[in-house]
């Protein structure tokens, strides 16, 4: 496939973003769902998104 990264020898930056582009795409699209969550929660009642908005730092925390 490719080579292994050399965190030692290689260049910074495109070690950077090797590792940072795969992590970023990752964390927008958690993000999206997110999103897409609360709208659709948002929908079957107030007491639903109000459950989501609670759940939220709880989800976060377990992601991190």
């Amino acid at each position: 496939m490719s080579k292994s990264l050399n965190l030692i020898k290689d260049p910074i930056g495109p070690l950077l973003r090797k590792i940072a582009i795969p992590a970023s795409v990752g964390t927008l699209f958690q993000t999206l769902f997110n999103v897409v969550d609360t709208y659709f929660a948002g929908r079957i009642s107030p007491e639903a998104l109000s459950a989501l908005a609670k759940s939220f730092p709880i989800y976060f925390i377990i992601i991190a």
